[in-house]
This record gives structure tokens, C-alpha cells and sequence, in this order.
């Protein structure tokens, strides 16, 4: 059986104070997506290329969502076997309102929306 730390946050609508670690998969792979997409490449020693470098994707000249979508799909597929066991969906887009450039992320498992991200460049 699967077993992750339980990492929600205070914050999140869905923590739960006394639990410790979760077995539920679909609640894994989420924990599983999220580290993928917050992590950069070298932040994880002896791991040097796990990390999505989505926040630092969002900022390069003539950035496009594709990419993105492309390199979170590969991070996925190569660090997270649960993955492979769900259709994951990625939805991305990118736009500048003339001062920052804006990123938004939407994942889906197995059809439903489960999380969404957005960037900006503060």
C-alpha cells in the first residue's frame, strides 16, 4: 500500500489537524503533482534533473503553455508511477495585461479539475 506524509496546509479548505500520512491515491498523486510542479531542477540533491521549472518557465521570452504543458507531462512520467495510472489532464495558458506575465495551470484527474496554479512575476 501506497503511504505519502499529509502536507495540506492550515489554509486548505479539505486539512484535517490530526492526520499525519494518506494511502488514498488519488490524494498521493496529488501530493505527487504538486512536488513536481514546485519543484526546480538541482533543488533535490542526487536528483538533479526532477523539477517541472515551472515558475521559471512562465518568464522566458516568447514563453509558450504548450512547453509547459510538454515538460510537466515528462516530469510525471518518469518521477510518479501513480501518473501513469490516471489520465492526467493539463490546461495552460499564458498572458501579459502590459505590465506582468500571468500563468495559469489546471490539472485534472480522470476527467475532474483537482487543482489549479497561477504565476505572476511580482
Amino acid at each position: 500500500m501506497l503511504k505519502e506524509f499529509y502536507f495540506r496546509d492550515e489554509q486548505d479548505p479539505n486539512y484535517m489537524p490530526d492526520v499525519l500520512e494518506i494511502s488514498n491515491e488519488i490524494e498521493c498523486l496529488i501530493y505527487q503533482i504538486k512536488m513536481t510542479i514546485g519543484t526546480s531542477r538541482g533543488d533535490i540533491l542526487g536528483t538533479t534533473q526532477f523539477g517541472a521549472n515551472v515558475e521559471d518557465m512562465l518568464f522566458i521570452t516568447n514563453y509558450n503553455p504548450e512547453a509547459w504543458k510538454y515538460k510537466i507531462r515528462e516530469q510525471l512520467e518518469m518521477y510518479s508511477l501513480l501518473a501513469r495510472e490516471y489520465k492526467i489532464t493539463l490546461n495552460a495558458v499564458s498572458y501579459n495585461d502590459g505590465y506582468k506575465d500571468y500563468g495559469i495551470l489546471d490539472i485534472g484527474i480522470n476527467g475532474k479539475s483537482i487543482m489549479g496554479f497561477a504565476f505572476d512575476n511580482k
